[in-house]
């Protein structure tokens, strides 16, 4: 009984060190392209596909007015503990062609 003690704390000491490194979440850099459906200087709704809108928190981007509805923009955020976290906005022109 007290041999197999020090290997039973081992394990359970193994078994909470893996179940932490489980909570412990990374941030995720996203990149979504599409069309600007509103924005009203706080938050922006990029249409990315077909069904598939994302709202992004744009209340500190500087010049946010400048972003109008129908605007196609890249952006590229970071996703921590799922929020979304709006971190550079582009605007993307149309090539001639």
């Amino acid at each position: 009984m007290w041999k197999t003690l020090p290997i039973i704390m081992v394990v359970l000491l193994g078994i909470a060190f893996i179940s932490n490194a489980d909570a412990v979440t990374k941030e995720k850099s996203m990149k979504v392209t599409g069309e600007i459906v509103s924005n009203d200087g706080r938050q922006m709704v990029v249409r990315g596909g077909p069904s598939s809108d994302q709202a992004f928190d744009v209340s500190a981007v500087k010049d946010i007015q400048s972003y109008r509805p129908g605007d196609n923009v890249t952006i590229e955020y970071k996703e921590k503990d799922g929020k979304i976290k709006e971190s550079r906005i582009k605007k993307n022109t149309k090539e001639a062609g």
